[in-house]
């Protein structure tokens, strides 16, 4: 359920992006995918 919750990260940069217009910046982006991507491999193994 934890890799669930780390996908709130895209659904708030977009909603960022509708109602404000702000884009995140390239190194937020990063960030966001890494931390999203370890939580999938963790996920994955069974942790």
């Amino acid at each position: 359920m934890i890799p669930a919750f780390y996908s709130v990260l895209v659904f708030v940069a977009l909603y960022d992006f509708v109602l404000y217009g702000v884009v995140p910046a390239p190194i937020s982006l990063l960030g966001a995918s890494l931390i999203a991507g370890g939580a999938m491999i963790l996920a994955q193994r069974g942790r």
